[in-house]
């Protein structure tokens, strides 16, 4: 079905992390937040702690932020930046390749829950909702059942934030995909994406997922528009804790930024109780080659 444009179904370098969190049901406050930061994940406790393993069966939530670069359509459409990503362009993009590309994702999206995969999956750089629904029905990751969330954003180049879902463990409630901040040079960029959803019995997460303005053209000439974006991610965060004070809060993406960067400034200004941005993987990433 179809909703204000967001399509929910069901049906390189390609450098991602294994972001496969484990969120205890119960712990989280509004007063500590673990933020993703550049090609990392991360989650929050109310001690500050992070929970990487040995929680209670069925009392888990699993998260992957999985930066799938360039998962582009082997067909043309009418935005320039796929031109390329076609049979006939300069990557000699076939569905034959394509195809290959689906799988190695789709084992890996397995393969980082560690025997069960992801309740949640966001996904960054995928070019429209046919990529993302392919991926979701791959023979791979048909038997658990993920749904997708996706909206056309206003990328230059067509790159949207998506959702992979498993509804049946994860009831969403709420789904929100939010423009990023007016400027008459940078707004051309990805959305961010806020859902809302229930696991276990009455357990109630909030996630943020989102993929920042790159550095292309320097750190110090995006740097303040990425600050910009920061603010609004600080103000969605808090029109959340406003309508539910205790709600715990999960950002996941890519802020091509260092959690004590400049453009951090306003989410760590928003964590009463220190500095609570943590980087949860120290040991690198997953990759695969084709």
């Amino acid at each position: 079905m179809e909703h204000d444009r967001i399509r929910i179904g069901k049906d390189s370098r390609a450098h991602f992390l294994s972001a496969a969190m484990l969120l205890r049901a119960g712990t989280c406050a509004a007063a500590m937040l673990l933020c993703v930061g550049a090609g990392t994940a991360v989650l929050l406790h109310r001690d500050g702690t992070v929970a990487t393993g040995g929680l209670p069966q069925g009392r888990e939530l699993r998260i992957l932020w999985y930066n799938v670069e360039n998962l582009f359509h082997p067909s043309d459409d009418s935005i320039p930046g796929d031109d390329e990503f076609t049979p006939a362009g300069v990557r000699h993009w076939t569905w034959k390749r394509y195809r290959q590309k689906l799988t190695a994702l789709a084992k890996v999206i397995v393969a980082a829950g560690e025997g069960e995969p992801p309740e949640l999956v966001g996904l960054a750089e995928v070019e429209n909702d046919s990529v993302v629904a392919d991926l979701a029905d791959h023979p791979i990751l048909r038997p658990y059942g993920y749904s997708y969330l996706h909206r056309d954003g206003p990328d230059h180049r067509g790159m949207d934030v998506a959702v992979l879902c498993r509804e049946e463990r994860f009831g969403l409630l709420e789904c929100t995909f939010h423009p990023p901040p007016p400027d008459e040079t940078y707004s051309d960029t990805r959305e961010m994406v806020h859902i809302c959803g229930n696991w276990g019995k009455r357990d109630t997460l909030d996630l943020f997922l989102v993929h920042l303005i790159s550095r292309y053209g320097g750190t110090g000439a995006t740097a303040a528009y990425r600050r910009e974006q920061v603010r609004l991610l600080t103000r969605l965060i808090d029109s959340v804790h406003y309508r539910r004070q205790h709600a715990p809060v999960v950002v996941a993406g890519d802020f091509n930024e260092d959690t004590d960067g400049y453009a951090m400034e306003p989410l760590r200004e928003v964590l009463s109780g220190g500095d609570s941005i943590r980087n949860i993987l120290s040991t690198g990433s997953y990759k695969y080659r084709g």
